[in-house]
């Protein structure tokens, strides 16, 4: 092949020459590139990055929220208390108040006692003169008349007691029917 026509070779040179001068341009536009890409990178890696941080936002405001609910239903449970707490403050200052109005009424009544012999029946009996008020009592000599049973845990078994000078109802174990029996 041969040598362009000059018109052509001109065209080249031209063409040659151009490129000579935007030849920088093309290694700039490369980085340029190759920066928007590292850019767009950390731009992606930001938004997710701000994605998290808004869910762990409305994590933390799920959480305020269910402890301010907690905080609201404790307040009310302490009112709650506090009112019960002033009930039972004003019913025992009316109790006292009662108690103060009786207390020197007891104090001013007379009370005796006359032990009575076994089996007597108690007495009781209460009198008010210009003196004030007066209790009489009879009590039996404090022996205990009647049966106690009580289980004795070393046995299993059903235990019957009876002091001296009992005579009510006799208490037997059946053994054939297992069950307790009275005599009377």
């Amino acid at each position: 092949m041969g040598e362009a026509p000059e018109p052509v070779a001109d065209w080249i040179a031209d063409a040659a020459a151009k490129l000579g001068e935007v030849d920088h341009f093309i290694g700039e536009t490369i980085a340029a590139t190759e920066s928007a890409n590292t850019a767009t990178g950390l731009a992606n890696n930001a938004t997710l990055a701000a994605n998290n941080a808004a869910e762990l936002a409305n994590a933390k405001a799920g959480l305020a929220n269910d402890a301010a609910a907690l905080a609201s239903t404790k307040a009310g449970e302490a009112n709650s208390a506090a009112t019960s707490a002033n009930n039972a403050a004003d019913r025992a200052d009316t109790i006292a108040g009662t108690m103060e109005g009786i207390a020197p009424l007891w104090a001013d009544a007379e009370i005796s006692v006359t032990p009575l012999e076994p089996y007597e029946t108690p007495t009781a009996a209460i009198t008010q003169d210009e003196n004030g008020t007066h209790f009489d009592l009879g009590i039996p000599d404090g022996r205990t008349y009647f049966a106690t049973f009580e289980i004795n845990y070393e046995t299993g078994m059903l235990e019957m007691t009876t002091p001296d000078g009992y005579d009510g109802p006799v208490f037997t174990y059946n053994e054939d029917t297992g069950m307790l029996e009275v005599t009377i």
